[in-house]
This record gives C-alpha cells, sequence and structure tokens, in this order.
C-alpha cells in the first residue's frame, strides 16, 4: 500500500510538550522590593537589570503564544487526521455490497 500515514501518537505527544514549554515560558518576573546597595552605580545597574528582565518576559511571552498558537494548530491537525484516518477505514472496511 503506498501513501503517507501520520504517526498521531507523536503529534500528540509533540502537541503535549509545546503546550508545556508555552506555560513555562508565561512566568513572570519575580515581585517583591529590589534590593539596594551602597555600592555606586547600583541604583542605575539595577533599574537596567529590571528594564532588561522586563523586556526578556516580554520576549518570552511572545515567544509562548507562538508555542501555544502551535500547540493548538498540532492539535487541530492531529483531529482532522484522526478523523480522516477513522472515515478512510470505515470506507475501506465496508464490504462491496453495502449501501453508501
Amino acid at each position: 500500500m503506498t501513501g503517507i500515514a501520520a504517526d498521531l501518537t507523536s503529534l500528540s505527544r509533540t502537541s503535549a510538550l509545546v503546550d508545556e514549554a508555552a506555560g513555562r515560558l508565561t512566568a513572570a518576573p519575580g515581585g517583591g522590593t529590589p534590593a539596594h546597595f551602597p555600592v555606586p552605580g547600583a541604583a542605575r545597574f539595577l533599574t537596567a537589570f529590571t528594564t532588561a528582565r522586563q523586556r526578556q518576559h516580554s520576549c518570552a511571552l511572545g515567544l509562548s503564544r507562538y508555542y501555544s498558537d502551535a500547540g493548538a494548530a498540532l492539535t487541530g491537525l492531529n483531529r482532522s487526521l484522526t478523523s480522516h484516518e477513522d472515515a478512510a477505514a470505515r470506507r475501506f472496511d465496508r464490504s462491496p455490497g453495502d449501501a453508501a
């Protein structure tokens, strides 16, 4: 038999891994009051570091949305392939005398 058969188990597993990665990427920067040290330039450093962390979080959130969308797309593809393969199997299982 020629053709392409989808590995639905692998597709489901990949979809779950993508969803898990998206969940981990949505972690927000930690709350609380930043520590202040009696070191020259520490306040500027902390401000720059906080700004960088917020930008990093924003980028990670965008990446998590990408992975979340990819997970949703893979889940939809899995459902479509399963439905298509089930329908094809039902058609192949019919005997020649069965009504359509």
